[in-house]
């Protein structure tokens, strides 16, 4: 890994759906894959409608302190923002000595709301 900090290890998707923002969910992303600007490329491919949902999370390592920008690859979903702020209980969770000057503390949340298909 070349960046300065390490990656998120806290990321929840907010889905607010057709219902609006006032009732958003929390769900877990069921895959997180890691991709360092010095590793090989590897191709995300979108999946087909109705399956997982793929959100790409690129940091810029000029601006470490910067937020990520976030992306949807899949065509029923898009990002509306992003927000992040220190993971509650993320201090007292690590174990002794694991803690290092890199290690990432922060909540990720990734707005997210379904595409409206248009209707002609």
């Amino acid at each position: 890994m070349s960046g300065i900090q390490d990656p998120p290890r806290y990321v929840l998707i907010a889905s607010d759906a057709v219902r609006g923002p006032a009732s958003s969910t929390l769900s877990h992303p069921a895959i997180i894959h890691y991709q360092y600007a010095d590793d090989p490329p590897v191709n995300v491919i979108p999946p087909p409608a109705g399956q997982h949902t793929v959100l790409v999370m690129e940091f810029d390592e000029s601006d470490p302190m910067g937020y990520p920008t976030v992306r949807s690859l899949s065509e029923d979903v898009v990002v509306s923002g992003i927000k992040v702020s220190e993971a509650p209980g993320a201090t007292a969770a690590r174990s002794p000595g694991t803690a290092g000057p890199n290690t990432n503390s922060s909540m990720y949340v990734i707005e997210t709301s379904t595409k409206v298909p248009n209707s002609l």
